[in-house]
């Protein structure tokens, strides 16, 4: 009888994958210590790496507002305020 599937949390496979990457250990040694297949330490470990690379990039809007200069907090001002009247509370310009 086949034993019932088991679910891992996010941070768990994060950490295994990581070891996975780190350690010097084989994939064997690390199943033994985290009591996972090393076919699954392999695909998570290989997924981290494959996916790494999106968290470096940018989106195209930002890097549109770079190129011409802008602020990507608030691109009507180079300093991130805004240009419209804010009423009682803006700034007055000194003489």
């Amino acid at each position: 009888m086949r034993k019932p599937k088991q679910t891992y949390s996010p941070q768990f496979k994060a950490e295994v994958a990581i070891a996975a990457i780190q350690a010097g250990d084989s994939l064997a040694q690390l199943s033994r210590d985290f009591g996972v297949h090393r076919n699954q330490v392999r695909q998570w470990r290989d997924r981290l790496v494959d996916r790494a690379g999106r968290l470096f990039v940018e989106s195209s809007d930002s890097r549109q507002l770079r190129r011409r200069g802008g602020s990507s907090r608030n691109p009507a001002a180079p300093d991130g305020t805004s240009s419209r009247d804010d009423g009682p509370g803006e700034r007055l310009a000194s003489p």
